[in-house]
């Protein structure tokens, strides 16, 4: 699913990229489409989180794992990384994570 944000009216890849997470959509128990709706009323993704009985922490950590694993996917070719590492590296992405799932959609005035 694309489109979870939009900026300028064209779909915020970025954000995207941390909200398009397998892990996340079992977290919530919800599918992505059923995520977007709720997005798409102006709720951010840790007010979702939170209607389903979910930390704001626990979002944190299942995006910053996923991000974490890509980035190691894609440099590593295959070498071993030592958990410390992965815990830095999730540790320095959970401001980018959190800006993304504060973020609430602009829904437009409803006169």
């Amino acid at each position: 699913v694309e489109g979870f944000f939009t900026r300028d009216g064209k779909p915020d890849t970025f954000a995207d990229s941390f909200l398009n997470d397998e892990n996340l959509f079992s977290l919530l128990n919800m599918s992505p489409t059923e995520l977007k709706q709720e997005l798409a009323k102006g709720k951010s993704v840790v007010e979702v989180a939170a209607s389903k009985n979910v930390s704001k922490q626990q979002v944190i950590d299942v995006i910053a794992k996923t991000q974490v694993e890509k980035e190691l996917q894609a440099d590593q070719n295959g070498a071993s990384v030592s958990n410390h590492v992965k815990e830095q590296m999730m540790k320095a992405l959970e401001p980018k994570v959190v800006h993304v799932i504060e973020h609430k959609s602009e829904t437009p005035a409803k006169n």
